[in-house]
């Protein structure tokens, strides 16, 4: 299984990222304070999916856009779309279905 492309939303200083394509190498170049690192935390939560992890609006809604926080329930920080190879399917015994959201 490999991540295929990325979306962050709402999350500490990224109001959307929009989609981001990975390769087998993937450079995240930016100035400090940027958000790299917060890509890397919002990400993290999927490998492997982090069971109790908790949004926690105090901490991790956009300061950008504090006013909005409190329609932060239920919305998705973390969009992500795999892709399996013919021995993940074989593996698996599953079919190909494109698109995940998590």
């Amino acid at each position: 299984m490999r991540l295929s492309k990325f979306k962050i939303t709402n999350y500490r200083n990224i109001l959307d990222s929009g989609w981001i394509n990975t390769t087998n190498v993937t450079a995240f170049v930016g100035q400090n304070e940027a958000g790299k690192s917060n890509l890397f935390e919002a990400l993290y939560c999927l490998n492997p999916y982090v069971d109790g992890a908790r949004y926690n609006d105090a901490e991790d809604w956009p300061v950008d856009d504090w006013g909005g926080r409190s329609q932060a329930k239920g919305k998705r920080v973390c969009e992500a779309i795999f892709s399996l190879d013919s021995e993940d399917i074989r593996k698996r015994r599953l079919r190909p279905i494109g698109l995940a959201i998590f």
